[in-house]
């Protein structure tokens, strides 16, 4: 009888392969089960910077490319500074004709207090007469006033050329982190030489090599549960390997438009980098519980809060569920061992 009914197991197996799903019977068998809560995220780098271009959006080169590791202070790329150096040739002349009107006025000014002594000392022996002296007071006021405003000239000048060195110095972009480039403005195979772009576009973006994060959101039922477990295991779309992530940060509120918290798992995978979009699975692993009754999934129908199976003589039985992990569930109430129940395969 055994024999038989392997029989037609594998017989209903081999069938069905073409023919979409088949139901097989199986029986409930008692398991270790670990509670998972199971998320799926976008992969993205756990630390980036963007490089903006600035006033000068004229770029003459670009030093990297991507996917090249760059360091903190490495040269991005060039721009045009030439008339940036015109303007401040022109401020250089200027300073140097406000320099030597500073010096004149200044020299002159000395030479009037100079004189105002010498008027004081031929009024006090009444040489001259005291008012004269008194009002050549009104001249050296003039001439304390003209230093000041050529001072003054020759600072604001001299302030504007440190405004344009300093634009000159900007020209030039470099990397404000160690990582990767992962995004340029342009291909650099593809750049002609000169390249005009609208200011505070993207001209470069660095990631950090090697530590990523998923940020899933999550019901509040969950939220407890992750935070107890603080762990996460990370599979990525198409692969196996699984990656070992910790969570770094849980929101304190939810989102009052999607009810959801947010949760941030951070990880490590050195090697080749992670390409942009990809898709992860997150898996928070729970403590074991010791011989529970499971079935695996496509034997467990759930629409909403109900579940059931379908017994091996086509009843519909309601059943309770329990811990569920990637494959299996546990049946809590509703069936006992050894009881057969029919599941579907493809």
């Amino acid at each position: 009888m055994r024999l038989k009914r392997k029989l037609i197991f594998y017989a209903l197996i081999l069938s069905g392969a073409m023919a979409g799903a088949t139901q097989v019977i199986i029986k409930p068998q008692l398991r270790d089960l670990q509670s998972e809560v199971q998320l799926s995220s976008i992969v993205t780098p756990a630390k980036s910077e963007v490089v903006k271009l600035g006033w000068n959006s004229i770029i003459t080169s670009i030093a990297v490319k991507p996917g090249q590791k760059v360091k903190a202070g490495d040269l991005i790329a060039t721009s045009d500074v030439r008339e940036a150096n015109e303007e401040k040739s022109y401020l250089e002349t200027r300073r140097a004709a406000l320099i030597r009107d500073e010096r004149r006025i200044r020299e002159e000014f000395e030479m009037a207090k100079k004189k105002q002594v010498t008027m004081n000392e031929l009024a006090a022996k009444d040489v001259i007469p005291r008012v004269e002296a008194e009002k050549y007071q009104l001249t050296i006021l003039e001439g304390r006033k003209s230093v000041i405003q050529a001072q003054a000239s020759v600072k604001s000048i001299e302030s504007e050329i440190a405004n344009i060195e300093e634009r000159i110095r900007a020209a030039n972009y470099y990397a404000p982190m160690a990582g990767i480039i992962s995004a340029l403005i342009v291909d650099p195979k593809q750049f002609s030489g000169t390249l005009l772009a609208n200011p505070d576009s993207l001209l470069a973006k660095i990631d950090e090599p090697f530590r990523f994060m998923a940020v899933a959101e999550v019901m509040d039922t969950q939220v407890k549960k992750i935070e107890k477990i603080k762990k996460a295991e990370v599979q990525l779309e198409g692969s196996q390997e699984i990656y070992q992530g910790t969570v770094t940060k849980i929101s304190p509120a939810a989102d009052p438009k999607t009810g959801l918290f947010k949760v941030v798992v951070e990880f490590k995978k050195e090697g080749a980098p992670i390409p942009a979009g990809i898709t992860a699975r997150i898996v928070f692993k729970e403590g074991i519980t010791k011989k529970a009754l499971a079935l695996p999934w496509n034997a467990v129908q759930v629409e909403g809060n109900k579940a059931w199976v379908i017994s091996g003589s086509g009843e519909k039985k309601p059943v309770k569920l329990g811990i569920r992990t990637r494959d299996r569930v546990e049946i809590k109430e509703g069936i006992r061992q050894g009881e057969e129940v029919e599941a579907s395969l493809w």
